[in-house]
């Protein structure tokens, strides 16, 4: 109901600006000149340098939009829909002189949206956990075990080589090599994980001002193009 409000409100505060009858607009012919143009029209509310036009901007599209805008060309398909929002770039600044005049229409476009709900999933895994006898390792160090453990009397458990050597220094501070076991004993744990679960599609819609231009080429004065141009753009269901 809001969104047909907004577009009703448009159309009547269109309908009130309109000062440039369609039957002198339409009678402006390629080629004209300004004082041809002047005397049919009178003077433009605005004299500007360049058109506007509707193009896809993608540096311009929120991440939202983009992970969620919707292809397919089996649904919804109509001369309103963009597959992405627009925006409003002016071009051939130093092409076209371009006469405002104020007859103002609107239009509006929609952007076809997948639609996504969170769901939560609870997972259960074993998790294999390693052991050289008692104490617990990563699973590189139980790989590279061979069962047997070599320990100083300071605490430390290293490697044979370097056991060797220091053995050969210092005889009195190294134990005996020990056997040891080497087990996997495996841990259940749960992780929730959260996906995104298609539930269906929505529909962004886009109020799209136009204000009526006549185009003149700026070198030879004469008019090449008339009609309606983009202006403003607004969202109307955000």
């Amino acid at each position: 109901m809001k969104i047909t409000n907004l577009i009703i409100l448009s159309l009547i505060v269109t309908q009130l600006f309109i000062s440039c009858s369609k039957e002198s607009i339409e009678d402006i012919k390629v080629g004209m000149t300004y004082e041809e143009v002047e005397s049919q029209l009178g003077k433009p509310i605005a004299i500007e340098r360049g058109v506007n036009q509707l193009e896809i901007n993608y540096d311009k599209i929120s991440s939202d939009i983009a992970s969620r805008a919707n292809f397919d060309t089996t649904i919804e398909m109509s001369s309103k829909r963009w597959f992405a929002p627009n925006i409003i770039n002016r071009i051939g600044q130093l092409i076209y002189v371009n006469w405002v005049y104020n007859d103002l229409k609107v239009d509006t476009f929609f952007v076809v949206l997948d639609k996504y709900e969170d769901k939560e999933d609870t997972i259960t895994e074993k998790i294999p956990v390693y052991y050289l006898g008692n104490r617990r390792v990563s699973y590189q160090e139980y790989e590279k075990s061979r069962g047997i453990e070599y320990k100083l009397k300071d605490g430390r458990i290293v490697e044979k080589y370097y056991y060797e050597s220091y053995k050969t220094l210092h005889p009195k501070d190294v134990y005996e090599p020990v056997k040891v076991e080497k087990k996997i004993v495996y841990e259940t744990k749960e992780h929730t994980n959260t996906n995104k679960i298609k539930v269906g599609i929505e529909k962004l819609f886009y109020l799209v001002s136009y204000k009526n231009c006549i185009l003149f080429d700026a070198s030879s004065g004469r008019v090449v193009e008339k009609g309606y141009f983009p202006y403003n753009i607004h969202v109307i269901n955000q």
